[in-house]
């Protein structure tokens, strides 16, 4: 038998295009992804020089990373014949384990996987090398605790080292019933009656958080500093704490999106003898003061690991962390820092100019950037010094211009492999010091995944849901960093959250609108499912993102600008949930936006805004009908021709034009408004630009779910109106048109043509 499926490594190396389809053969194998179901292909021999890779490399000594770098090696791989000895080790590390099936074994699941829309078949399904290794080591450890302490570390260097280790008979048996465990999802008999301990929480509210105040430094101190409690900080004090009291840094299934989930042996407590739940709560709070966190244990059987409980275990646990988030008092801190010099314990954090002036005791006065806590502290600013609180101190230092060097640094070469042409970073890397240095009109920008809830439903194991996590955490931030530092060469952005399915950025009004559709177009190509078939198939649509975003001059309210973007967030989920005349879904990502001026009078409250100032009731032929100022939300690749159709516009007439077109459509009824539309258009003084304004509008597609009313003034929708014009003007200042070429283009030629 024969079957056409993606080759994996192709889409390893090119996660952001459309691949194709290769024909496998009986003896090639062949699984299907847990998140997007995609059905990947891969011959015998290339699996085979992965696999010996990542056993070289994990015998050579690097355990560490293996854990640690939870990203997947986009950019990586490539065809099977690819000899980049730097790439096969990482890529070995993401291969599918237990090794996959052929074509001929695979025949009978086959067949269902290729069905549109089927679900996953559980016996093609893989995840990574790397997580099975890692997981071994969790559940031998948390199993087998305190029997296995006091030689553990010579039992885990085994475990990581070797994927068939040399173990004593005792050992050797635990090992094989825990593979058992992994291999085959049932609890083997040598385990029942075994119990572990299941540690969830994370760190609620995180955007309060994130925007406390407007000054950028501490904004993006605060999100280094939760990005580094999951990534580094956590990992780092589990491994202080040790063995002796229950923990080891494999014990963390998954860590980011704001949730983490550790697999602790029974026991396990903190420094002084806390339940781990309290330990970790006082370590979020020990290092940024004032986010908010919740964590919660409970004692669970080795079956809570399988996939007939254990997604039962995770609702509960996320009913307990909302009980422990509402009943959990608030902490005081004392007026002293009684925390660890930051620049001990947090490695990035070297001396900087940020430090305590004089004695660090109550300074009188309240912090002049959050404005309602007591400051303790000066600190050293353009314009003098300042007075600060104890919370924003610590993500003052975090946030200082050479941290975010290094951040933006790894922002360029995580790019990098996909640039068109690679080059040096730009020397000097120059963070941005405040809002206006990005720009004078500036997008605060907030993505979110849209059908999430529903694919982490179906993550029924640890194992899944470790995968779920690193790969939507590595499209959307590969897809991010790559829009950002091609609109943005010189890094002049702000990227304050890419956690999980979260995306919220600071850029300049022109970057954000021209990266954004292709972040959502690259994470929609990122996470396609592409069923496999007798014949080359189609891919399908599985999780895409929703974007707001709000556009102001960089002096503008910042967390103003924060709560317009949420609220276009919502108005773009909204619309991707709308259905179409004939019930069929709103295809890719959406978008929503909004142009804050001193004369708009808005002030929250999207839909009613919307509905009260810019709409309006009109008749025509005695029948009701509502006209609306505005022709948003859009689909992505809309949203990319309305932006495209400006630039395009401004070529060819006024912004006066566009003004009137929009007064028209306010002020006069709907005969009057066409009239003067069209005489607008036709007057003697737009007679040279006049054949290329039609052309332009002739070739603009109406949005997804409207329609061209006499392709001038209106968009229809039933007995709704839209007037694109409105949108167009509110994005007059923000696009630039594009370079003129020399000669005729075929657009050109096409409108000369249409002249004659």
């Amino acid at each position: 038998m024969e079957i056409y499926a993606v080759p994996w490594l192709e889409w390893l190396k090119h996660p952001f295009q459309e691949l194709g389809y290769h024909r496998f053969g009986p003896k090639d194998l062949v699984w299907q992804d847990p998140v997007t179901g995609s059905c990947f292909g891969m011959e015998q021999d290339a699996y085979d020089t992965y696999l010996a890779a990542a056993e070289s490399w994990l015998k050579a000594g690097h355990p560490a990373q293996a854990y640690v770098d939870r990203r997947h090696p986009f950019g990586k791989g490539g065809t099977s014949g690819s000899k980049a000895a730097g790439t096969r080790a990482p890529v070995g590390m993401a291969l599918p384990y237990p090794r996959p099936l052929t074509v001929d074994e695979a025949e009978p699941w086959l067949r269902q996987a290729s069905q549109p829309g089927a679900k996953t078949q559980q016996p093609l399904v893989r995840t990574r090398f790397g997580d099975f290794l890692q997981f071994r080591v969790a559940l031998f450890f948390s199993l087998f605790h305190p029997e296995v302490t006091d030689r553990w570390a010579d039992l885990r260097n085994r475990l990581w080292s070797d994927r068939i280790p040399t173990l004593g008979p005792e050992d050797a048996e635990r090992l094989s019933l825990v593979e058992e465990l992994l291999e085959t999802g049932r609890v083997p008999e040598g385990l029942q009656g075994r119990h572990l301990l299941f540690v969830k929480g994370g760190t609620v509210r995180i955007k309060q958080y994130y925007v406390e105040t407007s000054d950028i430094q501490i904004t993006r101190g605060g999100s280094k500093l939760l990005d580094d409690l999951s990534n580094r900080r956590l990992f780092q004090w589990i491994e202080a704490l040790g063995p002796e009291r229950g923990w080891t840094e494999e014990s963390v299934v998954y860590s980011g999106g704001g949730r983490t989930l550790l697999a602790l042996p029974l026991g396990a407590r903190g420094f002084d003898g806390e339940p781990p739940e309290l330990a970790i709560e006082d370590l979020y709070g020990r290092v940024t003061i004032t986010a908010e966190s919740a964590f919660v244990s409970h004692e669970v059987p080795v079956e809570a690991w399988t996939e007939a409980q254990f997604p039962q275990w995770m609702r509960y646990l996320e009913t307990r962390i909302i009980e422990r988030q509402m009943s959990r008092p608030p902490t005081f801190y004392s007026l002293r820092d009684e925390t660890p010099d930051l620049s001990q314990t947090l490695n990035f954090c070297a001396a900087s100019p940020y430090r305590p002036i004089g004695n660090p005791n109550r300074l009188g006065g309240s912090c002049e950037f959050c404005h309602f806590r007591p400051a303790l502290y000066r600190i050293s600013r353009q314009n003098g010094e300042s007075r600060i609180c104890q919370s924003c101190y610590h993500r003052a230092i975090v946030g200082s211009s050479k941290n975010r060097t290094q951040d933006l640094l790894q922002v360029w070469k995580m790019a990098e492999p996909f640039t068109e042409r690679p080059g040096p970073p730009p020397d000097p890397i120059d963070p941005p010091e405040s809002l206006t240095n990005i720009g004078q009109q500036i997008a605060v920008v907030y993505g979110d995944v849209n059908n999430l809830g529903q694919m982490v439903q179906n993550q029924n194991t640890p194992l899944k849901l470790r995968y779920f996590s690193d790969l939507v955490d590595t499209a959307t931030q590969t897809a991010a960093c790559l829009s950002l530092v091609e609109q943005s060469p010189g890094l002049r952005f702000e990227l304050i959250a890419m956690a999980g399915d979260d995306l919220f950025f600071v850029a300049s009004a022109k970057d954000a609108l021209s990266a954004v559709p292709n972040i959502i177009k690259r994470l929609d190509l990122a996470l396609r499912r592409y069923p496999a078939g007798k014949t080359p198939g189609e891919s399908e649509e599985t999780m895409t993102l929703s974007v707001g975003i709000a556009l102001g001059a960089s002096d503008q309210s910042f967390l103003r600008l924060h709560l317009t973007a949420e609220e276009l967030l919502k108005s773009a989920k909204t619309f991707k949930k709308k259905k179409g005349p004939h019930g069929e879904n709103v295809r890719e990502g959406t978008v929503d936006f909004l142009y804050l001026k001193q004369s708009i009078p808005y002030a929250g409250r999207l839909t009613d805004y919307r509905l009260r100032q810019r709409s309006a009731e009109d008749r025509r032929n005695n029948v009701p009908i509502c006209k609306h100022f505005y022709a948003r939300p859009y689909t992505m690749s809309d949203f990319r021709k309305l932006v495209d159709f400006v630039g395009k516009l401004k070529q060819v007439t006024s912004q006066a034009v566009i003004r009137q077109l929009c007064d028209a459509a306010e002020s006069m009824h709907f005969a009057e408004a066409d009239l003067y539309a069209a005489y607008l258009i036709f007057r003697p003084s737009m007679a040279e630009k006049r054949s290329k304004f039609i052309h332009l509008l002739k070739n603009m597609d109406p949005p997804a779910d409207k329609q061209w009313k006499d392709r001038l003034l209106w968009l229809t929708q039933e007995n709704h109106h839209y007037c694109v014009w409105h949108d167009v003007l509110e994005l007059w200042d923000l696009v630039e048109a594009p370079p003129r070429r020399s000669g005729d283009t075929a657009e050109q030629k096409q409108v000369k043509e249409g002249e004659r």
